[in-house]
């Protein structure tokens, strides 16, 4: 990167090996005021925000390499000062903050969801009325209520349970049954059973709802495993942690993030080359 002029007041700009704009500013005196701005080196705007007196001032707005939002966040007399909102690649509202004088009063994961589907199927009407379900069992998911009482049993040494009790309230009112017996009984694995499970036409879904042993022990990859052996069903509902929360550790560093890995694992069966005879897979983050 090239190493930016000495101004002590106007505008300054760095610039990456390359050529491509890496910053841009204004100094007074020497210190930044007003706008700044840097960049990722494909080009796209990675931040912008002001300051004012030697401080954060106002919105300040952080960008995705992909040029969704990241996150936006308000300052006060260099505090963060308001409502803070994060946001995934695909621009969904993941968690909210409200701070007050820079500290921090409350916060929310919301529920985040990304579908895959095999192309042959986007048009069929089995995905067309998946497709519907799906986004009626997200309105019901982002509903404050039920947001409250997953954080709630989300915690360290909670069993996965009773997430599922919450999801099998929700579920029941779409018509899913709960562990339906027989769904694998023409099986080898005749043991095996779904959380939930609906018919769609000519086909269904199963809901799996996993927690901590989503990453360790490779559950959503079983999950879209029993998808594939069972012949009543080729869609599936996956339920993960955004944030895996073991210790207290976990608490600060939030390294561990189910939802992305889930997601990363899933987009290599809809590459056409790997199709299988699942068709659609919808992943829920909570």
């Amino acid at each position: 990167m090239t190493e930016k002029e000495d101004i002590k007041d106007g505008l300054v700009e760095e610039f990456y090996d390359n050529g491509q704009l890496y910053s841009r500013g204004n100094v007074k005196d020497g210190i930044p005021h007003g706008l700044q701005e840097t960049y990722y080196e494909n080009g796209q705007l990675k931040f912008k925000g002001n300051f004012k007196n030697k401080e954060p001032d106002g919105l300040w707005e952080w960008f995705h390499k992909n040029g969704q939002l990241q996150q936006k966040t308000n300052f006060k007399y260099g505090s963060e000062d308001g409502l803070t909102e994060k946001f995934d690649e695909d621009g969904n509202l993941t968690k909210t903050e409200e701070y007050k004088d820079g500290v921090l009063q409350k916060s929310q994961l919301k529920p985040v969801k990304k579908e895959f589907t095999q192309e042959d199927f986007l048009s069929s009407r089995e995905w067309i009325e998946v497709k519907k379900l799906s986004e009626s069992f997200f309105k019901l998911l982002s509903d404050p209520k039920i947001i409250k009482r997953i954080d709630k049993v989300n915690q360290p040494r909670i069993s996965s349970h009773f997430i599922q009790d919450v999801i099998t309230e929700e579920s029941e009112k779409l018509g899913f049954k709960s562990e339906r017996n027989g769904l694998f009984s023409n099986y080898r694995n005749s043991k095996l059973r779904p959380d939930f499970y609906k018919k769609i036409f000519d086909t269904g879904v199963i809901i799996e709802v996993e927690k901590g042993q989503t990453n360790q022990n490779n559950n959503d990859l079983k999950d879209f495993w029993k998808c594939h052996i069972c012949d009543e069903v080729n869609y599936l509902f996956l339920f993960v942690p955004q944030v895996l929360i073991q210790n207290e550790e976990d608490r600060w560093r939030r390294s561990k993030r189910p939802f992305s890995d889930v997601c990363n694992h899933m987009t290599s069966f809809f590459e056409p080359q790997n199709y299988t005879n699942v068709r659609g897979v919808v992943v829920y983050g909570y």
